[in-house]
């Protein structure tokens, strides 16, 4: 099988990356899978949204979330898989589900 090529994907609408590494990465050409990276409750300014608020945070995250994906070319109706890490998560918080359903 030859070797497919990859492209980075680099999403000026969002904050940058706060690794070395890029918002995504899609695998062969055209149609190829779309490999992306963690997102953070980062607005485009750089500063953190909803301090101690779960809710706002979860959708500053799916609001750059999708904001990668349309750059490459897709959308959250194509995510085949999604993890989900919380640092001091309050597991019973209310509006969570809604947030990651929706």
């Amino acid at each position: 099988m030859p070797d497919e090529p990859t492209t980075a994907i680099a999403v000026p609408e969002i904050a940058p990356p706060t690794g070395s590494y890029s918002h995504a990465i899609r695998s062969g050409s055209g149609t190829g899978l779309l490999f992306v990276s963690g997102q953070i409750p980062i607005d485009s300014a750089g500063s953190l949204v909803g301090r101690q608020d779960p809710e706002a945070q979860c959708e500053q995250v799916f609001r750059n979330l999708s904001a990668v994906l349309k750059r490459g070319g897709s959308s959250l109706e194509y995510v085949l898989k999604l993890g989900v890490f919380m640092v001091c998560a309050i597991i019973s918080q209310p509006s969570l589900p809604p947030v990651l359903a929706s």
